[in-house]
């Protein structure tokens, strides 16, 4: 899923990650509908 993203995208989700599991998923599932 995390493929779709762009780069520098990709590199806050990683941050994300290491800091929020959860809010993670609630940021990234707008965004992916968004980009459908």
């Amino acid at each position: 899923m995390q493929e779709k993203f762009s780069a520098s995208e990709r590199k806050k989700l990683l941050k994300h990650f290491s800091n929020i599991d959860n809010s993670v998923f609630v940021i990234t599932t707008p965004k992916q509908v968004d980009r459908g």
